[in-house]
């Protein structure tokens, strides 16, 4: 049961039902198709050109972007369908302690630019706080795409030295993203409890 903060439904009709109505008349491809499709193709792109339309600086919005890195992860993570929309139960238990259903080095290196780009969503809306099973779920993600990621090719076949070299760097870039977004919930999260038990501790003022 889905009961923390969270994005709006993942359900693309709910989400542009404007585009909806246009597409019942069918002047455009249903919406749904739509975004099938987009999705399709952006699991295809290298992983720089990937990496452009799942990150937070993509000019559409966060629902949207929420949606679209979603459907993305759970193609590449094999996860069933889920009627909880994004939020940190969902990402906590379905998403960050998991590898890539493959064995590809590509494959772990976009799981890994996606679930970064879906925690600062959350971060950003304020949709996340800090917890120890959070820690442990990116401690643990880390650990096992680094672990199954063994196979140093691409759709187009054999990847050159040079290839490898950039993915594992955007991918050791994207890993270290997430856990500096614990560290600064952590720290976020320290701040505030000794604030309030300062404020707690504080004489009061009485007036007369």
């Amino acid at each position: 049961m889905c009961v923390s903060p969270s994005f709006p439904t993942c359900a693309i009709t709910k989400s542009f039902p404007q585009l909806t109505g246009l597409s019942l008349h069918g002047q455009f491809i249903p919406v749904g198709e739509l975004h099938l499709e987009y999705k399709n193709n952006i699991l295809q792109l290298p992983l720089s050109s990937f990496s452009l339309f799942t990150n937070t600086l993509a000019p559409i919005s966060d629902q949207y972007r929420a949606l679209l890195n979603q459907s993305i992860v759970e193609h590449y993570l094999s996860a069933p369908s889920s009627d909880c929309p994004l939020n940190e139960e969902t990402l906590i238990t379905r998403y960050l302690p998991f590898p890539a259903n493959t064995m590809a080095l590509v494959d772990n290196a976009k799981v890994a630019i996606v679930l970064e780009s879906l925690l600062r969503l959350l971060v950003k809306e304020d949709f996340i706080a800090y917890t120890p099973e959070l820690e442990a779920a990116v401690e643990t993600g880390i650990k096992m795409r680094r672990e199954k990621a063994k196979i140093p090719t691409s759709r187009n076949g054999k990847l050159t030295q040079d290839d490898i070299d950039a993915i594992k760097l955007q991918w050791h870039v994207a890993e270290e993203s997430l856990r500096l977004l614990v560290r600064l919930l952590k720290i976020a999260a320290a701040t505030a409890t000794t604030t309030a038990a300062a404020a707690a501790a504080a004489p009061t003022t009485s007036t007369t």
